[in-house]
């Protein structure tokens, strides 16, 4: 199961949710009512989805029948490890590194 797609289509769904309060509110307003939490509605879908496909994007799934290479920023060599992780191996840091398939 890729986890990286799940996170990403509860990202949409979270700003689908702030967009339409965003439109209930505005229609509220319009028609002079008020919308009691509006607002907190509003900025938790925001925060929600922003957090959401932060980490969306901070996800890379490698097929269990290829491999991968982590690139490293930091170090020399330019990869960690320096050869080809096998299927299955755990998490690299995002903020660090970019995880990519090989061959």
């Amino acid at each position: 199961m890729n986890i990286g797609s799940l996170l990403q289509g509860l990202a949409s769904l979270a700003w689908l949710l702030a967009i339409g309060a965003l439109g209930f509110a505005v229609f509220n307003a319009a028609r002079g009512r008020r919308f009691a939490g509006g607002a907190a509605l509003l900025v938790g879908a925001v925060i929600v989805a922003v957090v959401l496909t932060t980490a969306a994007a901070g996800l890379v799934f490698i097929e269990p029948e290829q491999r991968g290479v982590v690139v490293d920023r930091q170090d020399p060599q330019g990869v960690r490890p320096p050869r080809a992780c096998r299927a299955g191996h755990p998490r690299a840091s995002p903020a660090t590194s970019s995880s990519r398939p090989s061959g």
